[in-house]
């Protein structure tokens, strides 16, 4: 008789502790799951791409507002520096790594990306703020003139197989980028060199002057002033071997 009570009393206690196990587990995915809840971070579409001047503004406002939501507008402050050390160094790259992704994907319009690269955007460049002050550069001045816009798709277009020499190419080159400072076009003094360097024809017939002038491009030594004494010399040499043959 005491080992049935005693059976009956380690079964009860056993039952006991697997019912409070479960209940204790079946809490744990309820307060899980009321956490997950409240507070998982909400999530708001990208900004509309940008189209051009004419949106600008409406897109800087959206841009900025998206960032206030997910409190990363402080990424494109001037003050912005990376932590030496510790666990914010990584926290500090993953947002600002953020921010660049939704900047980015806001600049997918191919006029806007042409319209960036002649202003020599880096499409790499890892700090928002230098591409975002780029395009409030570029496009708050209005390039929606009708006049202003014709004279730079015809500068974006312009290509050396177009023209009968690289004379008649640099002459309408120039006269383009006149044109346009003219109309009241705000460029750096270095607008329109990726532009020429891919358009002038170099890298099929002079290979090695257009690896070398690449290569000043990219540590920021090649100016629009010493590309067209380049290519001056190029028309020279092309010139000199045209009246060689019509002697022959």
């Amino acid at each position: 008789m005491p080992d049935i009570v005693i059976d009956i009393t380690t079964g009860c206690i056993a039952l006991f502790c697997v019912t409070m196990y479960v209940l204790a587990y079946l809490a744990r995915l309820l307060d899980n799951f009321k956490k997950g809840v409240l507070y998982q971070t909400p999530t708001l579409p990208l900004p509309p791409f940008l189209k051009g001047p004419d949106d600008l503004e409406l897109w800087d406002m959206f841009f900025l507002r998206c960032l206030d939501f997910y409190g990363l507008s402080f990424y494109l402050k001037d003050d912005v520096r990376e932590p030496l050390i510790g666990p914010g160094k990584d926290d500090w790259k993953k947002q600002r790594a953020r921010v660049n992704y939704i900047l980015l994907s806001t600049l997918t319009d191919p006029d806007v990306i042409v319209t960036l690269k002649l202003y020599n955007w880096n499409i790499k460049e890892e700090d928002p703020k230098v591409t975002y002050d780029l395009v409030k550069r570029v496009f708050a001045h209005g390039t929606s003139n009708d006049n202003c816009g014709k004279l730079f798709s015809d500068f974006v277009a312009l290509r050396r197989d177009q023209c009968a020499s690289m004379g008649e190419y640099l002459h309408r080159l120039q006269f383009l980028r006149d044109q346009l400072h003219e109309e009241g076009w705000k460029f750096d003094p270095d607008f329109g060199l990726t532009t020429v360097l891919d358009a002038c024809g170099m890298k099929g017939n002079y290979p090695d002057l257009h690896a070398k002038l690449l290569e000043e491009w990219t540590m920021n030594r090649l100016t629009w002033e010493d590309l067209m004494k380049d290519l001056r010399t190029v028309n020279f040499q092309e010139r000199t071997k045209d009246r060689k043959r019509s002697l022959v």
